[in-house]
């Protein structure tokens, strides 16, 4: 603000950093600006035919006043209740104004990159609306006598006194609701408590704005002799041939933020209001009526807007007027802004003047706004745009002794020493008049990001809304102004609330390609209700590797810091670096020497435990928490660690010790049997022991070599598969028992706690139990014993949606997870393909793939260390279908419907004679004969049938039957997904309740 005073607080800077309108010929900020630059009059003007069609009287017709235009909007009776959690029924009692309002909120909020909800910065909704769908269409179809249960929903729906609080209540807003009504000066005066608001600190956020729908939306109007009303059916604001307004419909919703917080977040800023004003005209000398302009009104909100900023109107450029385009109001405007600005300045037609209702109409409650989203658009694009339909200036006005003058055509805004800024003026039926003072903000280039690889996540309600998601988001990216990468994918991340449906994406370079987006996602998944629960898997010996983490290493900070920790932990352990052994530091000559360096026991077990601790704890910084964690063999001991059973550095000795008390045993070998272990038993040699039992039909057996060996061919010449383990002695067995005294020894001296996290037991199966964590024997047994991961993998699958992650070299354990369940997700990190230098692209990869599973992940930490920048993408693609009361026929409506409407009505068990095959019929109910019997009926009279039962989590059954959860919408989402898939449109439904 190059000569805004400092005032402090009371008068800080607010930036504008997101807008949303629906306005004639328009439904984006981005469109209105095609329009406004091009001059376009976007007001509708209807042949007689189509008005008759609309019901308009012959006789309205032939009135001589009659004009057949009007500034209107395309589908206000559409609505998507879905998205906003409402009933078809109380979306039908409630004024389009209110819901297009709804619309907008949402909208403005996603552009300007705030999440809505409790989660977010405290937000308050400023407002006012102006409707007559109460009047217009609902009287005519509800009857107060007989329809006494819909007072309340209808009076919900259609007062101004539930516009901001449906708002707040709908998209979670904690911030106060004010509903405000100042005519047509309402949206702007929304605007200016709403900046007030921000500089008290009653907020972090505010919404502000206003809306006017005007039915039947297919007309005209009469113009009258009063001069009010343009009987040319044209608004020609300060032209000479100007007749009078012209009012429409619209809506318009701006979110705002002081700047400082929102530089600090990273917000888009379209403009900053540096002041406002607002005054009443009281009734002075000269005021004609209650609804005639006033001059000294007029003045007194723009001087106090000006002192507000702080700045001289001679550094103003543009001013976006009210601009009714009145004989009587225009020429009263401009002597109120000449009389301010010659206060300040003799200099002439050095500002331009125009209304953007010349463009849309005079849109009532919703003028402000808009005409503030104008100035925003003039600013952003450098660009003053034309007044539409002005020919010659208003007789009446002296524009050539004014400091003002007419943009006839668009052109380039040039800057003066400052920067470039802008007036809006709204004024109001009653004496309202409100002025503000907004300046450009110039942004700096987005910085270049280090990440060669960005994670795009993106989400909708539904399948299909996610598909059309999918499709706008690659629109945004295609062209020559499309964001940075860094930028979008940042917004995608942070700046949107997460929605069950979902997909991700990663973009390479500093641009996200169009084609990235028509590729087969990273992952994709339907989250569930609540929270996945995210697993932590933590490989054994035998799937280290030279070279696995070094990505990571090199790229990612905390992971380097965690294992330089370990590795002088280690260093006075092991008398080696374990960076070295790994391949993270130095040169690797002769790679078969260096893994067999690796595979020694001594060695490879220390490196694995540093591995999986530190890959486990970036994406616990992440913000993956993980609600189990279980690690085959001396992966129990990295996820005891993590759980704090062991003090980080008391984890390393003992492993260190652990690894060189059991590379010191008798050689011996291991061998994968493919038997389930009750196969497997009986035919066991005493020499032989089962080490471990890692699925259903999977076991490892351990002893002598030469022991294993024959057993091993036994089995081959049964036809029984097996599969030698690459390792050097036979683990947990007996040959392991001469390490046990001496670890015992180490143990004793460390301190063991009860775990915080829950540790599946390689004993059990089960979470290890506080007594076994702290027990020293346990982990002296645990070499020993059999690892029955298997069991320990079937409990973890009986949680609630499981999301597995492996975190170690290689895919094993989720390998093993899989044969348990083939539907299983699980997400690896460190895979043998993934080359090093790709290693913090897979992690975050695995971070989106559980994001995708409905895990809770956090991204602005797994993208710590970028500063990037909140950019506008284009707002949710609402599912909008007709909800409309216009039928004086229809059967009156059940109130009891007007809050909560079922989708299903109960029906008797019937035969069905004549069965509608067009449609497929579904049968709903608890799992039983019922059920099957209504399915079988109507199959057997030739309906095409689906079966949907309730149970714990959805599944398909068989041919035409699913298992739903009753209270999951999703469920029920996806069943009707795979029936219309079969073909058929529509469904039927008939619902039991009995067994």
């Amino acid at each position: 603000m190059s000569d805004t005073r400092n005032r402090g607080r009371t008068s800080m800077p607010i930036a504008v950093i997101g807008m949303a309108l629906r306005v004639p010929g328009a439904t984006t900020p981005a469109r209105l600006w095609h329009n406004l630059v091009r001059g376009r009059d976007c007001l509708t003007r209807l042949p007689a035919g189509a008005l008759r069609r609309a019901g308009v009287s012959q006789e309205a017709l032939a009135n001589p006043d009659f004009v057949p235009a009007l500034p209107t909007l395309d589908d206000v009776e559409r609505f998507d209740a879905d998205f906003f959690d409402m009933s078809a029924l109380e979306a039908e009692l409630t004024d389009p104004s209110q819901r297009l309002f709804l619309e907008c909120a949402w909208e403005a909020l996603e552009r300007a990159g705030v999440v809505p909800g409790r989660a977010g910065p405290v937000t308050s909704v400023f407002g006012g609306f102006e409707g007559d769908y109460q009047q217009k269409v609902l009287s005519r179809v509800i009857d107060p006598r007989r329809d006494l249960g819909l007072s309340l929903p209808v009076r919900i729906g259609n007062s101004v006194d539930f516009l901001t609080t449906r708002v707040s209540h709908k998209l979670d807003l904690t911030g106060a609701s004010f509903g405000v009504m100042a005519a047509c000066a309402t949206s702007l005066m929304a605007v200016d408590l709403a900046v007030h608001s921000l500089r008290r600190g009653e907020c972090a956020v505010a919404l502000a704005g206003g809306v006017t729908i005007l039915l039947p939306r297919v007309t005209g109007y009469v113009a009258g002799v009063e001069g009010m009303f343009s009987p040319s059916g044209r608004l020609r604001p300060f032209d000479a041939s100007a007749d009078g307004t012209i009012f429409g419909s619209g809506v318009g919703v701006v979110a705002l933020r002081p700047l400082s917080d929102a530089l600090e977040a990273g917000n888009p800023i379209h403009g900053v209001i540096l002041g406002t004003g607002a005054s009443n005209d009281g009734n002075p000398p000269g005021k004609e009526s209650f609804v005639a302009p006033s001059p000294g009104g007029q003045i007194q909100a723009i001087e106090a807007a000006l002192s507000d900023a702080g700045i001289s109107p001679e550094t103003i450029g543009y001013v976006e007027a009210h601009g009714t385009g009145t004989r009587l109001g225009d020429p009263v405007e401009v002597a109120a802004l000449v009389e301010v600005f010659r206060r300040h300045t003799s200099r002439s037609g050095f500002c331009s003047i125009g209304s953007v209702k010349a463009n849309v109409g005079h849109l009532r409650c919703a003028a402000g706004v808009t005409s503030l989203i104008k100035a925003c658009l003039a600013l952003s694009h450098q660009t003053l745009p034309p007044l539409a339909n002005f020919e010659r200036p208003n007789p009446r006005i002296d524009f050539d002794a004014s400091p003002f003058r007419v943009q006839s055509d668009a052109r380039p805004w040039v800057a003066g020493q400052g920067p470039r800024r802008a007036a809006i003026s709204s004024f109001g039926f009653g004496g309202s008049n409100v002025h503000l003072v907004l300046e450009e903000h110039r942004a700096t280039p987005p910085a270049r990001s280090a990440r060669r690889v960005h994670v795009l996540p993106v989400s909708a309600r539904t399948d299909a809304a996610l598909g059309r998601r999918i499709e706008v988001l690659r629109a945004d990216v295609d062209g020559r102004t499309a964001p940075d990468a860094a930028d979008v994918a940042h917004t995608l991340q942070c700046g949107r609330r997460a929605f069950a449906h979902r997909a991700c994406f990663l973009a390479e370079g500093d641009r996200v390609s169009p084609h990235a987006l028509n590729a087969r996602p990273l992952a994709s998944g339907v989250a569930p209700p609540v929270a996945a629960t995210p697993v932590f898997l933590f490989p054994g010996q035998g799937s280290q590797r030279i070279g696995a983490g070094r990505g990571l290493y090199a790229r990612e900070p905390l992971y380097r810091e965690l294992v330089d920790e370990c590795a002088e932990v280690l260093r006075r352990e092991l008398g080696v670096d374990v960076r070295a052994l790994l391949g993270y530091v130095g040169r690797v000559d002769a790679e078969a020497e260096a893994a067999a360096v690796l595979r020694r026991t001594a060695n490879a077990q220390p490196a694995l435990f540093v591995v999986g601790y530190a890959t486990a704890r970036l994406l616990m910084s992440w913000g993956v928490a993980p609600a189990a964690m279980l690690g085959h063999s001396l992966g129990e001991l990295v996820a005891a660690c993590l759980a704090g059973v062991f003090s980080l550095e008391d984890g390393l000795k003992v492993v260190a010790a652990r690894a060189r008390l059991m590379q010191q045993c008798e050689p011996g070998a291991m061998a994968a049997v493919f038997l389930a272990e009750r196969d497997l038993v009986p035919r066991l040699p005493s020499s032989l022991e089962i080490a471990a039992v890692n699925a259903p039909s999977i076991s490892v057996v351990s002893g002598p070599t030469d022991a294993v060996e024959r057993f091993c061919a036994a089995l081959d010449a049964e036809g029984v598969g097996t599969q030698p383990i690459d390792t050097s002695h036979a683990f947990h067995s007996r040959m392991m028992e001469p390490a046990l005294p001496e670890f015992a020894r180490v143990l004793a001296g460390v301190a063991l706690a009860p775990p915080k996290v829950p540790v599946i037991s390689n004993a059990t199966g089960r979470p290890l139990s506080d007594g076994q964590a702290t027990d020293p024997r346990y982990w002296v047994d645990h070499i020993r014993h059999p690892v029955r991961f298997s069991d320990g993998v079937a409990h973890l699958l009986a949680l609630p949606h499981p999301a597995f992650v492996e975190l170690g070299p290689g895919t094993a354990l989720g390998d093993l997870v899989r044969r348990h369940d083939a539907s299983a997700r699980v997400f690896p990190v460190l895979t043998p393909s993934t080359p090093a230098d790709d290693e913090p692209t897979a992690a975050r990869a695995a971070l989106g793939g559980l994001w995708s599973a409905g895990v809770e992940v956090d991204w602005s930490a797994a993208e710590a260390g970028e500063r990037r920048r909140l950019v506008e993408l284009s707002p949710y693609p609402f599912a909008r279908t007709r909800h409309w009361r216009d039928d004086e026929h229809a059967p009156p409506p059940d109130p009891g419907k007007a809050l909560y409407e079922r989708g299903f009505r109960e029906t008797p068990l019937v035969g069905v004679a004549q069965p509608d095959t067009e449609r497929p019929w579904i049968v709903l109910g608890a799992d039983g004969p019922l059920v099957a019997a209504l399915h079988e009926r109507l199959a057997a009279a030739g309906a095409r049938v689906a079966s949907l039962v309730t149970g714990e989590r959805f599944q398909r059954i068989g041919e035409g039957r699913h298992r739903v959860r009753a209270d999951a919408r999703e469920d029920l989402a996806a069943a009707l997904e795979a029936i219309a898939a079969e073909g058929g449109g529509k469904p039927r439904a008939c619902c039991t309740s009995r067994r």
